[in-house]
């Protein structure tokens, strides 16, 4: 194998383990179904009202549109999911 060649899959294998790991580190704060995919402890988060998939912790700007963000109280009651567990 060329050193060109092995750089560039030593290179790529690197890319996709970090990206991997990264991704796999990052828990989504929506919904998915009827349960909430992670335990929120806070009380408000803020959404974008064009972009609802935005959401943020703190006040701001949606990335996407430069909107401000809108405040959303959440239910601190336990899911179906968490009270089976």
């Amino acid at each position: 194998m060329s050193t060109i060649t092995r750089f560039l899959v030593v290179a790529v294998t690197t890319f996709l383990v970090v990206t991997s790991v990264s991704l796999a580190q990052k828990k989504p704060l929506h919904k998915s179904g009827t349960t909430m995919t992670r335990k929120v402890s806070q009380k408000v988060v803020y959404y974008c009202p064009m972009h609802p998939k935005e959401i943020s912790l703190n006040p701001g700007k949606c990335p996407v549109c430069r909107m401000d963000l809108v405040k959303k109280k959440i239910n601190q009651s336990p899911t179906r999911k968490e009270r089976s567990t």
